[in-house]
């Protein structure tokens, strides 16, 4: 059985690290970040962890008008 963990993010860069870990030691196989566009550099962490295959980050930016959480 293979289980993985799905979140939406914008400008967590102070938590990210320990909430990926959180998952990782738990028992996860899978931690998928969707990035809403961070400017705290957020962003850049993701993109450093996706490649070292810690996560699988996703571009995410925000389509006007519609929230991202529903698009």
């Amino acid at each position: 059985m293979k289980i993985a963990v799905c979140a939406i993010c914008r400008n967590e860069v102070d938590y990210v690290e320990e909430w990926v870990s959180y998952y990782k030691v738990t028992g996860f196989d899978s931690v998928f970040v969707y990035d809403n566009v961070s400017d705290d550099g957020t962003s850049e962490l993701l993109s450093a962890l996706d490649r070292v295959g810690e996560i699988t980050r996703v571009h995410w930016p925000r389509r006007e008008g519609i929230p991202p959480q529903r698009d």
